[in-house]
């Protein structure tokens, strides 16, 4: 839930990558895993965004906002954050784990789900 998208953040720079990291959740709203891993890429010296529209032109998105244990509707603010997503302009889209809104037990897909090419 997240946790994972800020440590490719750091594998995609040591690689020579320039990489944002974005997010609608607050700080407060991490689990542990997702805050430790944000925390060492502040301490960095990245600024976590909280606007998708970083995503606008980008060559590649990465999707680890939710993990497998979602399921139902999207709530705020990441149904606002898909939302905004959905049919926007960027360049290759790839969820890990799963797409945010898409229920792994059932197949469900929430309203704005991620569209992956790849997860």
């Amino acid at each position: 839930n997240g946790g994972d998208g800020y440590a490719l953040v750091r594998q995609l720079a040591r690689s020579g990558v320039c990489a944002e990291p974005a997010t609608p959740f607050a700080r407060e709203r991490h689990g542990p895993d997702a805050l430790l891993q944000r925390t060492v890429l502040e301490r960095l010296g990245y600024v976590v965004l909280e606007d998708p529209a970083v995503a606008l032109g980008a060559d590649l998105v990465v999707d680890a906002l939710l993990g497998t244990g979602a399921s139902g509707e999207l709530r705020e603010p990441l149904r606002g954050w898909l939302a905004r997503l959905d049919g926007a302009e960027c360049g290759r889209r790839v969820a890990l784990d799963l797409p945010s809104g898409l229920d792994c037990d059932n197949g469900a897909a929430a309203r704005h789900t991620f569209r992956a090419d790849v997860t």
